[in-house]
């Protein structure tokens, strides 16, 4: 699938604590303990250019405290590291162009894949500092922005939505016209999706006991505004949600009338209809991380 967690083009990409077979691992340099005194830092970590020329990219979190990510920009790595969605990252253009991989590794075995990708935020914005020289400060401008709240009013949620905080390992079903995909990364998943694993293509987002937070991360990657939590709703959830997805970008909802039976639904009428939710359209102040300095990656 050729085309970014996270760009108007859709990459496949799969957040499984799995490691996979055939992983190959680049040469490890001790991560310097100067960028941000006190912080959290990977023991190891390689930084390299990715000059494949591919628009396919993954970002995952494995077992081992082992941080992956594979043909990812600066800016989806910015994401990751700050939480943020991508129109709240004021940068200089190459951080959307140039692309690279990178294999870090924490000191401590964490107790659970889960909790790492709960702790690995601070770990990475320790990395782009030490090997990008990445400096940003936050500032609040206004936004059309999307506001996600509980469609109903007594907070009933829909059928593809459930709190799970002990996890029950879900099957990833392909439609029934996917063509076979073997073991990997990239497709759908052979097996059961492991508790806190993700899977994402376009007009699919699935995932098993994994932080509400993550969710709203994702799902402004198919609209066309920030999408902001107004739902209340804390902890771990899976969610399975499917659309058919549009050229370009999401934009508001259609009706019913608006689409056929058989052809699927728009992403607003599935949000509202699979898991009891709805976007409302407002203004409101953001958070946005302006890069004032950023610099190609130290060698390794």
């Amino acid at each position: 699938m050729k085309n970014l967690l996270l760009a108007t083009a859709r990459v496949t990409a799969i957040t499984v604590p799995v490691v996979f077979g055939g992983l190959t691992t680049p040469r490890l340099r001790a991560q310097s303990s100067t960028a941000q005194a006190g912080s959290p830092a990977f023991e190891v970590a390689s930084v390299k250019r990715n000059k494949s020329g591919d628009n396919e990219s993954t970002n995952m979190v494995l077992a081992g405290g082992r941080y992956v990510a594979t043909n990812v920009t600066l800016r989806t790595l910015v994401r990751t590291a700050y939480g943020v969605q991508e129109q709240q990252i004021v940068a200089p253009t190459w951080i959307n162009d140039d692309r690279f991989d990178i294999t870090a590794k924490a000191g401590s075995r964490p107790a659970t894949t889960s909790a790492f990708r709960e702790q690995v935020r601070p770990l990475l914005q320790n990395l782009l500092a030490d090997r990008f020289t990445l400096v940003l400060h936050h500032e609040l401008r206004e936004f059309r922005i999307y506001s996600l709240v509980v469609a109903r009013r007594d907070r009933t949620l829909g059928p593809r939505l459930r709190p799970d905080a002990s996890c029950t390992a879900v099957t990833v079903a392909p439609p029934a016209d996917a063509a076979p995909q073997g073991p990997g990364i990239l497709g759908y998943p052979s097996g059961p999706l492991p508790c806190g694993g993700e899977f994402t293509r376009a007009g699919r987002i699935t995932a098993t006991a994994t932080l509400f937070s993550i969710f709203v991360t994702r799902l402004s990657s198919w609209t066309d505004r920030i999408v902001l939590d107004r739902t209340g709703l804390t902890g771990k959830y899976d969610w399975d949600l499917e659309w058919i997805p549009e050229q370009g970008v999401n934009v508001e909802p259609s009706t019913s009338a608006d689409r056929s039976s058989d052809s699927g639904v728009p992403l607003f009428t599935a949000i509202q209809e699979q898991l009891g939710l709805k976007l409302e359209s407002t203004k409101g102040p953001v958070d946005v991380l302006v890069i004032d300095h950023v610099e190609q990656p130290t060698p390794d």
